[in-house]
C-alpha cells in the first residue's frame, strides 16, 4: 500500500498538484486493499474537483468526514476542503449525500 501511496504522491507533485490518470490508478490500487484509506479517498475527491465534478468531490469528502475519528489529522484537511467548496458552490454540505469511493 505504501508503494502505491508514494507513487501517487510523486506523480501528483511532479504535476503541480494535478491528479493525473496514472496517479488515479495508483490511488485506486490503494482503495482496492483499503477502501477507507483517508489519503486515497481525499485525493480521489481532489481528482473529482479537478475534473469539474464538485458534487462528487463533496460526496467523497463527506464520506471521509463521517468515517474519520475526531483525532485523525486528515479530518482538519477534509473540513477545510468542504468549507472551501461550500463557499464556492453556495451549497450546504449536508445536502450532499456521503459517497464511498467507487472503483
Amino acid at each position: 500500500i505504501s508503494n502505491w501511496h508514494a507513487l501517487a504522491e510523486t506523480i501528483i507533485q511532479a504535476n503541480n498538484g494535478r491528479i493525473t490518470g496514472e496517479a488515479q490508478k495508483a490511488l485506486e490500487n490503494v482503495l482496492r486493499y483499503r477502501p477507507d484509506d483517508p489519503k486515497a479517498v481525499y485525493f480521489m475527491g481532489l481528482a473529482r474537483l479537478q475534473n469539474k465534478e464538485p458534487r462528487k468531490a463533496m460526496a467523497l469528502w463527506r464520506y471521509l468526514e463521517q468515517t474519520l475519528s475526531a483525532e485523525d489529522p486528515w479530518l482538519a484537511v477534509v473540513h477545510a476542503r468542504i468549507s472551501a467548496l461550500q463557499d464556492v458552490l453556495q451549497l450546504d454540505p449536508r445536502a450532499v449525500k456521503p459517497q464511498a469511493p467507487v472503483l
